[in-house]
This record gives C-alpha cells, sequence and structure tokens, in this order.
C-alpha cells in the first residue's frame, strides 16, 4: 500500500466524502497534516510510514512556530499526530478499517482538552497584551504571530489576569530595567521619589 503523504491526504478526502469520517474531521486532519508536512521540499512523497512524527513536528515548530498563538501550536501538533496515526492504522487493514473515538484524550497519548464551560463565571481570564514597537513599525499591528524575532511569554499578573508580553528574542538586561522601570510609573500606587 502507498504511505505517502500524498495518499495521506487523499485518504482523508475519501474519507471525509464516503462518510467513513465526519467531513469536517477529515478536512480539518488533512489540512493540519498538509501544512506541517509542507516545510519539506517535495512533501508529497514523504513516506508516513517512515517518518520519526516526533522529530519531525520539532521541525515545524522551531521553524514556523513563531506564526502562531501557543494554543494553535498545540492543537497543530494534536491534528497532526492524530492524522499520522489514523493514517497508518487505516493502511495496516485498508478494508476493515473504521474510526473510533479514543477513550481518553487523543491516540497521541496528549491529554483530553478542558471544558472552558465548566469554568465558573468569576474565574475567565483577563488578557492583556504589550507590544513592542517593531510589530506595530511592520505595518502589521494586529497582534499577528509572524514576527520572526519576537516571542510572546504569558504572564500570570494576579488571579484572573493574565498578561502576553511580545517581547524581541534578543532581549538585553538594560531593555529589561528600562521596562521594568517604565511599568512602575504606570501601576495605580505609583509615588514617585523625588
Amino acid at each position: 500500500m502507498d504511505t505517502t503523504s500524498r495518499s495521506m491526504i487523499e485518504f482523508f478526502e475519501k474519507a471525509g466524502n464516503s462518510g467513513r469520517l465526519k467531513p469536517s474531521m477529515a478536512s480539518t486532519l488533512a489540512a493540519a497534516a498538509k501544512r506541517v508536512l509542507q516545510i519539506e521540499g517535495g512533501w508529497e512523497q514523504i513516506d508516513i510510514s517512515q517518518l520519526d512524527v516526533e522529530e519531525f513536528w520539532d521541525r515545524f515548530r522551531n521553524l514556523r512556530g513563531l506564526e502562531y498563538k501557543q494554543d494553535s501550536i498545540i492543537e497543530y501538533e494534536r491534528r497532526f499526530k492524530r492524522a499520522v496515526g489514523m493514517f497508518l492504522d487505516y493502511t495496516r487493514n485498508p478494508a476493515t478499517w473504521r474510526y473510533s473515538e479514543p477513550p481518553s484524550g487523543s491516540r497521541n497519548g496528549t491529554p483530553p482538552r478542558k471544558d472552558s464551560s465548566k469554568r465558573p463565571a468569576q474565574k475567565r481570564t483577563v488578557e492583556t497584551t504589550i507590544d513592542s514597537d517593531a510589530e506595530h513599525a511592520s505595518g502589521t499591528g494586529n497582534g499577528a504571530q509572524a514576527q520572526g524575532n519576537m516571542v510572546e511569554y504569558p504572564f500570570p499578573l494576579r488571579e484572573g489576569c493574565i498578561v502576553r508580553l511580545r517581547l524581541p528574542v534578543d532581549l538585553k538586561i538594560a531593555e529589561v530595567e528600562r521596562l521594568a522601570a517604565f511599568m512602575r510609573t504606570i501601576a495605580a500606587d505609583f509615588t514617585s521619589n523625588n
């Protein structure tokens, strides 16, 4: 049986069209797998049965990780690994293959996602973002993660309040000290020593 990446994408298209998988699930898994696999030139010929999934995922994260929010990266990893696992299950016995929902979390062992609907209303997180001028100077100004020299750091400021600092990868101590001094001046309880 052909176990190339191209065959894997075709498998999901056929499974979605035939009802072996929900069409939305099939297209979501195929899209995530394709996006990850495309870091490799000639990606359609990659032999999925010989793929070191962890190593390939690490390469994707290193090359493209800053383009996505952390939640998106986690979801891409889950979908990519699930797609590979599902396709390999299918190739072992295509005539009798059936999709079955994993009992706890996904097949690749990642924990199940927490149901946010069970979270009490008073525990909702307030998010604040502090952006570097480099992003605004680039003309994006839309909070995009595509800045190759920027990293987003979530910081739990206090209960129910997470701030996200988007700062240069090569942040210097002098810059940290300037930022800390500035932050002191905007605090509600700031008093000048002058």
